[in-house]
């Protein structure tokens, strides 16, 4: 493994299917300048702005990372695309899966209850005793109050929306690209543990420049 470099093109994104939309009676005007066309009845995004926000997204993570701080990762689609599988080497991220509950990031006595449950079933997981430093919605679904939740406590948040998304003005870091099909899933959140483990490699040697 190369420590110095992420790697992510083009190329990788179009293999996995990240230019795949909604259909158009899905379709949101606030994703009109991000969509290159539609195939049948399926929006296309320009994958040049996907790649440009998860390089950006990308660094952030890295760098909070190499501060210890935490990262919260929200996968709204656990019962389809399960992503525990790959917990065994993501360490720097607390890993929400399953259905936002209403004051998740300000109810604490929860959040400890939700950790320490989580942490005897993944030992390797850090806690998330504090606010996170930024949340990464993998997905979304209708319960954008979620979203709304993370941004009205001033938490840096980050969407990987598809074009149904109404609210990615409020949003720090916006990614438009497809986040309901498990391939660009995965993907993604390979991505996210190979900047944490960069971010964590960057701490411990001292690392300036890993992207």
């Amino acid at each position: 493994m190369n420590k110095g470099i992420i790697k992510l093109t083009l190329k990788q994104l179009l293999d996995c299917g990240a230019q795949q939309g909604y259909a158009r009676q899905l379709f949101s005007n606030h994703i009109k300048p991000y969509l290159i066309g539609y195939k049948g009845t399926v929006s296309i995004f320009d994958l040049s702005n996907a790649h440009l926000q998860l390089k950006s997204v990308l660094r952030v993570i890295m760098h909070l990372a190499s501060k210890r701080q935490n990262i919260l990762v929200v996968n709204h689609f656990h019962e389809e695309y399960n992503l525990y599988k790959f917990n065994h080497i993501l360490k720097g991220c607390v890993l929400l899966e399953g259905h936002w509950r209403g004051g998740f990031l300000t109810n604490f006595k929860f959040i400890r209850l939700y950790t320490v449950y989580t942490q005897k079933q993944h030992p390797h997981l850090w806690a998330l005793g504090t606010p996170p430093a930024l949340t990464v919605f993998l997905n979304t679904t209708l319960e954008n109050w979620s979203i709304k939740e993370s941004i009205n406590l001033g938490i840096p948040t980050s969407v990987i929306t598809g074009s149904n998304f109404s609210e990615i003005n409020n949003v720090l870091y916006p990614i438009i690209a497809n986040n309901h099909t498990a391939e660009p899933l995965y993907f993604y959140f390979r991505l996210i543990r190979s900047a944490v483990k960069r971010g964590l490699i960057k701490e411990q040697l001292g690392i300036t420049q890993l992207i």
